[in-house]
Formats: structure tokens, sequence, C-alpha cells
């Protein structure tokens, strides 16, 4: 019996082999526990998800339940009304400031008929001339009258352009007419005087400038005024500056410029895009001025803030 073990060589090779295949069996033993052990665990996880979302989505019902129970009570109901009578009364308000503020800008830009420039004018005239009409309209002052010298007229020039109640020189017109033309035969032969001139002066007043700024929100549609309007007063010549004018806020609204217009005259699309990406408009104060500033309803003002405001 050569070609085999002997039987106690034989019972050793069985017990290895038994002693392997226990131990793999434990192997396998314990990755069907811990397989067994995730699977619980996951499905415990799953439960409580689930059970949290029912709460969650209980308690959100609840939320909305109640809130949707506080907007139909009275209280809430009547908001959508008393709002629109609100924004319906600012509206009314809003017009009447804006017309008040035109009004106020009638008396700004109207100048007083000053006492001294009468007073001048009185000092100037010479004892052989006299004044017919005297009238101040605006900033424009004309009288005419009569003299008997024609260089007691051109004195009475002199002394008001040495004044400084002018802006540009005096101008004068002077025609020489007959002495019926002026008074009766009788005023005529107590004078015995046969030369009389006939003159008119027209001059420029020394004057304020006013510079009026009125902003409107222009929908396409209807255009509405977004406040009051505010008039400056510039000396003639300087230069005056209307600033942070890219976008404007009225009533909680954010609103961006779209368009100028300056005494009823558009500006053009490149001198728009100057002044809003300066934010500010510049010019000399010559005449009196009126700025109107249309705006539409800015959807993104970080942006608009964002492209380069004063």
């Amino acid at each position: 019996m050569a070609g085999f073990g002997s039987k106690k060589e034989i019972t050793k090779r069985d017990m290895n082999f038994f002693a392997e295949f226990t131990a793999a069996a434990a192997r396998v033993t314990r990755l069907l526990t811990y397989g067994v052990i995730g699977l619980v665990f996951v499905m415990v996880v799953i439960i409580a998800i689930v059970v949290y979302c029912l709460i969650r989505n209980t308690v959100i019902s609840k939320q909305i339940s109640d809130m949707q129970a506080l907007l139909a009570s009275p209280e809430y109901t009547s908001l959508d009304a008393e709002a629109a009578n609100l924004a319906e009364a600012l509206d009314v308000k809003n017009n009447y400031f804006y017309t008040l503020s035109q009004m106020r800008k009638q008396v700004d830009t109207t100048p007083d008929a000053s006492v001294d420039l009468a007073r001048l004018l009185g000092k100037s005239i010479p004892s052989d001339t006299y004044v017919e009409n005297y009238e101040i309209s605006g900033s424009s002052l004309a009288f005419n009258g009569y003299s008997f010298s024609y260089y007691s007229i051109v004195d009475m020039v002199n002394i008001l352009n040495n004044s400084d109640v002018f802006s540009l020189p005096v101008q004068m017109t002077v025609s020489r007419v007959a002495a019926a033309e002026v008074g009766t035969l009788e005023d005529f032969l107590e004078n015995g005087i046969d030369n009389y001139y006939s003159y008119q002066i027209t001059g420029t007043l020394t004057a304020d400038i006013y510079v009026t700024i009125a902003r409107y929100s222009n929908n396409g549609e209807t255009i509405t005024s977004l406040g009051s309007v505010d008039t400056e007063k510039y000396a003639a010549g300087t230069m005056y500056t209307v600033g942070d004018i890219a976008k404007y806020q009225a009533n909680g609204v954010n609103y961006k410029l779209s368009s100028i217009n300056i005494d009823g005259k558009t500006i053009s699309a490149d001198d728009l895009a100057s002044i809003q990406a300066s934010g500010e408009f510049k010019n000399i104060a010559t005449k009196n001025t009126e700025i109107s500033l249309y705006y539409v309803v800015d959807t993104n003002p970080e942006a608009t803030a964002e492209g380069g405001n004063a």
C-alpha cells in the first residue's frame, strides 16, 4: 500500500479541511450579519426621514391654514381697498404739491419792479427832457418821451450805461419831430422852442437767471409728476450743475433717467448717454431755463448703480 498515506495522515488532512471550512463559514456569517445590520440601519434612517417629512408637512399645512384664515379675516380683507385709497390720496397730494411748486416758480422767476431803478431813471432825466411812457417787462426796461435837445438824450443814456443796472449797453433811438406833434400851438409859443426830439430807449436789466427742474414718470402711456418743481437762482454767466439725476426714488419706487427736455426740446441720444454715465447736467446760466427729467421704473437698481451714477 505504498501509493496511499497512512491513516494518521488522512485524518490530519480531514481535520485541516474541516477547520478551513469552519473558518470560511464564520467569515460568511459575519458578512451576512454586517449586511443585515447595515440594511436595518438604512431602513431606520429612511423611516426617520419619512416620519420627519410627514411631521413637517403637517406643520406647514397647519401654518398655511392659519395664514389663509388670517388673510380671510376682516382685518386683512379690507387692506386692498385701504391701499388703493391711500395710493389715490397720495396721487392727489402729489399733484397738489406739484401745482403749488409751479405757482411758487412763477413767483420766484417774476422780477420785482425795483424802486432804485425808478430813482435812477429820475436822476438821469435832464431838465429839458421828460418821459411819456415807462415799462418793465421781465428783464427789459423800455421808456420813451421827448426832449428839447438831442445831447440831453445822449447824456441821459450815458448816465444809465455807467450804472450797474443794465447787463448790456442801453439802446437809443432818436428822431426829430415838429412842435405840433408835441403840444398845442399855445405851448409852442410859450416855450419859444421849435426843436423837439422824440426818443425810445430800451435796455436789458441785470437780473438773476432761474433754472427750473421738474421730474416726471413716463410709462409710455401716462406722464406723472414725481414731486415738486425746484427753482434755483444763478448769476448770469455762471456755471450751474444739476447732480444725481441718473436715478431717482419716489414713494419707495426706484427710477432711472430715460430722457431730458430743455425748454421744450429733447436732447440727443449721445448727450443723454453722457449725462446718464456722469449722473449730472452742466450748463451756463444765460437765460431762464426749464429742465424736465423723465424717468422709467428701474427693475434692477443695483445694475443701474454699477453703471456709474454721480
